[in-house]
Parts: C-alpha cells; sequence; structure tokens
C-alpha cells in the first residue's frame, strides 16, 4: 500500500481516485457504515465555481471569492480559500479527463 485515505467523504473518494490514477496502491478505510460522509448528506453535490461547465461569464475568481467572504464572514480563512479556487477546476478537468466521473453544472 502506498497511500491511506480515511474518510470516504468527497475528498477522501477524490484523494484515493487520483492516487489510483497515478498508479499508487491505495486503502481507503470508512469508520462508519455509509460511504459519503457530509457529501452523501448533499445527494454527492460540490460547488466548484470557474469551471468549464460554468456558463461563460457567470463565474469570477473575484466573485468566488466574494461570496466566500460573505457566506463565512470573518472566520475564511483567505489563503485556503485562495487555493480552492485555483485548484478546484484543476480537480473538476484532473478527474474528467482521467476516470469516468463526469460532473455538471446545477
Amino acid at each position: 500500500m502506498d497511500l491511506l485515505v480515511l474518510g470516504s467523504g468527497a475528498g477522501g473518494m477524490t484523494a484515493a481516485l487520483t492516487a489510483a490514477v497515478l498508479g499508487l496502491k491505495v486503502l481507503l478505510v470508512e469508520k462508519t457504515d455509509q460511504i459519503g460522509g457530509t457529501s452523501a448528506r448533499s445527494a454527492g453535490s460540490v460547488w466548484v465555481p470557474n469551471t468549464r461547465h460554468s456558463p461563460a461569464g457567470a463565474d469570477s475568481f473575484e466573485r468566488a471569492l466574494g461570496y466566500l467572504r460573505g457566506a463565512v464572514g470573518n472566520r475564511l480563512d483567505e489563503g485556503r480559500a485562495t487555493a480552492f479556487l485555483h485548484a478546484a477546476p484543476e480537480m473538476v478537468d484532473f478527474l474528467e479527463d482521467n476516470t469516468p466521473v463526469r460532473f455538471r453544472a446545477g
């Protein structure tokens, strides 16, 4: 085993799938009797602005960061939010280009 992933939510499943695509041997462990973590409660929905699925002109980095600032307030970690807003669209591209996973605008 090259990678141990704890938890079967969207983050854990994405980490496990990405590692497997990159050729690593992965063990994913879930402590509950259900798969999906909090993502299962959201019907598998994720918020990823600025992807190839975003309608033209609908998203921008600035609008997404403004949304997070308004939603989270003074608890927002701007460094993490910025990293998410840059990396998440790349994650969508990677998964769609390398796996059967498909996203769609909601």
